[in-house]
């Protein structure tokens, strides 16, 4: 009698690459993508077109002037780097001072309204306050100048924010 598995062998289990072989129905995976080697040191990969000197990326920048690589200013990737650095700095320090005014502008306005609906409800009070004790005066029948005296010790002073 004949054995029969529902597993493969291990042979069977692994692609032609000695991968683990996960697509059992028969069909053949990709092969791998290989990237060609962009070496810049002068090896055996890629070479950068028109660099027939070309030592890496030490002497990026070097320019007529005879300014080496490690010089400090100059045309070179670290004073490019250092410039896109200022130039960020300055962009942040600008939108810094912007967001200021607006929230100066936005504090401003804010208080405008605060102090608007101050001076509304003190007026307000103060109309309802007059009323009041102008309607007790008249039913109790007491003086003008007493009620207005009344009104003047009761009332707020005028909110002038």
């Amino acid at each position: 009698m004949a054995e029969y598995s529902l597993v493969p062998n291990a042979q069977q289990q692994m692609d032609f690459w000695g991968q683990p072989n996960l697509n059992l129905m028969g069909q053949v995976p990709p092969p791998p993508i290989v990237m060609p080697s962009l070496d810049m040191g002068g090896g055996t990969g890629l070479k950068m077109p028109g660099a027939g000197g070309y030592n890496g990326m030490a002497n990026w920048g070097v320019g007529s002037a005879g300014n080496s690589p490690g010089s400090g200013f100059g045309m070179n990737m670290p004073t490019f780097a250092l410039g896109l650095q200022g130039l960020n700095s300055l962009g942040s320090l600008y939108m810094g001072a912007k967001s200021l005014d607006l929230a100066n502008r936005q504090f401003s306005s804010a208080k405008n309204i605060a102090d608007t609906n101050m001076r509304n409800q003190t007026q307000s009070y103060n109309d309802t306050l007059e009323n009041k004790l102008r309607r007790i005066g008249s039913f109790n029948e007491t003086s003008k100048e007493e009620t207005e005296a009344e009104i003047a010790r009761r009332k707020l002073p005028a909110y002038n924010g």
